[in-house]
């Protein structure tokens, strides 16, 4: 919390209803794992682009903007499929099952008939990785089960990997045909990809993780091993030939080699490579590669592990880099990558790669790209989002002392954006590695100065000062172990410094040069927030309960939690001795949004996925909240955004506020400490996005 002044506030009950219509902020680049990026044959300009955590998002216009879609409750996605000829019908497999739209990708319903039932507390058990329509019997489907992103907490071994679902009515009704593995147990292999052969509604290729290629001559109800001259069976993804049944391809996921040919049907396989080492002495991810339908000889494939794109022009007897000294001008530091390659069907020199935080675009085989989800700012050293991103957010907060600052945080490559009109965003800071994510921000009085913790798991955890709004950074001494979670200054003394990590308070008296274990009493701390005015009051969330002190540092406990995952609080700028507290966890008897009003402690919503809570510094009585449920889950029970307009009543009327939500579960809400009503919400795994309360009439 940060310390502002406003005016003294009327406590009464709205006379009006208020609605929130939600709408992206559009952060720079996708910021999450792409899965796949798949063009209409029928119209080349319709493209599906879909995420590991982030859903699925929609062009019309190849790439130059993104729209939000709606109506998944999974968002863990692989790839989709367009229905043969169709401009509006398009299938998405997911580790929630399958999908479809009929309105271009826009909206999606559930297609589960017949698959088993759901699981809406934890695990999956229908993942798809890819969909097939019969090339003779459209209404006939087969679903492949996999994960290209290696999700592994499922519910089943027993046919869910490697599992073959079809259709005989459209996608209406499946059944289970059959389950690809070769380990003579009946725990399926995951599918990484497949394809019929060329002409053939009997002849089926799929790609097994750490197995192989597998063939299928009856149309998917037996399978055969084919790994005949591939050494290890370390196979990425199988491509067919468009015209020749009997060509394909595969791409490596290790070796020296990154691809095998076969000319015969798969019985046989030969090293088609000559040209793709960045290193031979090396091990070579090779991912998915891709044939061009309108030019057969055309070919691209990825090496993951050195960042590099290349493509053949003799159907893969020889390649060549196309992407050494053509990087485009990005506002992150990640390179090429190259986790899917997706060619325009009609044009072989069109071409789609992606990463975990861009999409890139080439019109002329490589020789120059494009970035599909960033672009250029108006004011120099600049970047605006094209629609869609893939954040996760960590956390969004205005600065109070300069009133147009909004700062952004987000995990791996967000880990800090900072604008002052919600269209050109600074990215990180010169000073700042590219990745390991952001994780709390907070301000001094005069505008400039503000301190930053950074890191997430596997990452460097860190601490940042910077004295010109967060465009160049000091690296500051670091305390504690373990993961951080929280810092927090006092604006007119930006000297002192609170921070949390591991569990732990810390404390420096001299900005972050030297620091100081403090003992509040709890070893299992969480978020750290000061109250306004002269006289701060410091609160400290714990796992058990509510921590109150002052900066003198005498923390005692003033209220008691059952042992809850999260507690996220919202201080009263109006008055310090009224908070509001998110308490998060898998318990419904004890979760929900409970309520500190000088001494009365009370919940006044319950829900268990409760996570993030936020009031509005002009209106005492307006409490918003969103729900969080992570991914792990076919169904996810999160139900977005719930906002009251009676706070301070006896028992508050709450109203949901989705409109415009392409995600429901989310990870942190704010209002604007300098604009009655604006508020931002960051959903957890769809970036951030923002509205404003409108009073109905």
């Amino acid at each position: 919390m940060n310390f502002f002044t406003i005016p003294a506030i009327a406590l009464i009950l709205p006379a009006t209803a208020s609605t929130l219509e939600w709408t992206a902020v559009r952060e720079p680049g996708v910021g999450g794992a792409v899965t796949a990026i798949v063009v209409n044959p029928a119209n080349p300009s319709q493209i599906i682009a879909s995420g590991d955590m982030l859903g699925p998002s929609v062009s019309n216009d190849g790439g130059e903007s993104w729209l939000d879609t709606f109506g998944l409750k999974n968002w863990e996605c692989a790839e989709a499929i367009w229905k043969p000829g169709s401009k509006t019908e398009v299938w998405l497999g997911t580790m929630g099952g399958i999908y479809k739209s009929t309105d271009g990708g826009k909206n999606w319903t559930e297609k589960r008939n017949g698959l088993p039932a759901p699981e809406s507390y934890w695990g999956y058990n229908v993942p798809i990785q890819k969909i097939l329509f019969d090339p003779n019997q459209p209404s006939r489907m087969l679903a492949f089960g996999g994960s290209r992103r290696k999700w592994v907490n499922m519910k089943y071994a027993d046919a869910r990997y490697g599992a073959v679902w079809e259709s005989t009515d459209s996608g209406e009704t499946w059944k289970l045909k059959s389950v690809i593995h070769s380990n003579n147990k009946g725990v399926g292999g995951d599918v990484q990809s497949a394809t019929f052969a060329a002409g053939s509604n009997q002849i089926i290729f799929v790609s097994v993780r750490d197995q192989g290629i597998f063939r299928s001559d009856d149309s998917g109800a037996t399978w055969i091993l084919k790994n005949q001259g591939i050494a290890n069976g370390l196979v990425d993804t199988v491509a067919t030939h468009p015209a020749d049944p009997k060509i394909l391809w595969c791409s490596m996921a290790a070796g020296r080699c990154g691809v095998f040919k076969s000319t015969d049907g798969g019985e046989t396989w030969t090293a088609s490579g000559d040209g793709l080492s960045a290193d031979p002495a090396n091990d070579h991810f090779c991912s998915k590669i891709s044939v061009s339908r309108s030019n057969p000889d055309v070919l691209y494939v990825a090496d993951s592990n050195w960042q590099q794109l290349f493509r053949s022009g003799d159907a893969g007897v020889h390649w060549s880099n196309i992407t050494d000294k053509r990087m485009p001008a990005v506002p992150t530091g990640l390179g090429f990558q190259g986790n899917w390659i997706e060619i325009d069907p009609l044009d072989a020199n069109t071409v789609y790669t992606c990463n975990s935080v861009h999409i890139f675009k080439t019109t002329n085989g490589g020789e120059t790209w494009m970035e599909t989800t960033s672009k250029p700012g108006k004011t120099p050293d600049t970047w605006q989002g094209r629609g869609f991103s893939g954040y996760v957010p960590m956390k969004a907060k205005w600065n109070p002392y300069q009133p147009s600052q909004l700062v952004l945080m987000a995990m791996d490559d967000g880990k800090f954006m900072t604008s002052t009109d919600m269209t050109d965003w600074h990215m990180h800071g010169p000073t700042l590695s590219g990745w390991g994510g952001g994780i709390d921000v907070t301000f001094a009085a005069d505008g400039k100065t503000l301190y930053a913790a950074f890191g997430q798991d596997g990452w460097e955890q860190q601490i940042a000062g910077s004295k010109d709004g967060g465009l160049h950074w000091t690296i500051l001494s670091c305390p504690g172990k373990g993961m951080s979670s929280s810092l927090c200054t006092l604006p007119q003394d930006s000297s002192k410094l609170w921070f949390v990590r591991g569990g732990k308070l810390h404390y420096s008296a001299d900005a972050g040069d030297s620091w100081k274990k403090i003992d509040v009493g709890d070893g299992d701390l969480m978020e750290i927030e000061a109250s306004s005015g002269s006289a701060p009051v410091l609160y400290i969330t714990a796992r058990t309960g509510i921590y109150r002190g002052s900066p003198a540092n005498d923390f005692k406990k003033l209220v008691n939690i059952e042992s809850a995952e999260s507690n996220h609080i919202a201080i009263d700028p109006s008055d310090p001795e009224r908070f509001w507290v998110a308490s998060w966890k898998y318990n419904q008897y004890h979760s929900g949004i409970w309520r500190y009003n000088h001494g009365d402690w009370k919940r006044v919503r319950q829900d268990e996925y409760a996570y993030d809570v936020a009031v509005d510094p002009a209106d005492s009585n307006r409490v918003i909240y969103v729900t969080n449920h992570n991914p792990g889950v076919e169904h996810s029970q999160a139900t977005g955004v719930w906002m009251t307009e009676s706070a301070l009543a006896e028992n508050p009327e709450w109203i949901q506020q989705n409109s415009g939500l392409p995600m429901l579960r989310g990870t942190c809400i704010t209002f604007n400490p300098n604009k009655s009503g604006e508020i931002i919400v960051g959903l957890n795994g769809r970036g951030f996005y923002k509205s404003s309360v409108i009073e109905s009439p």
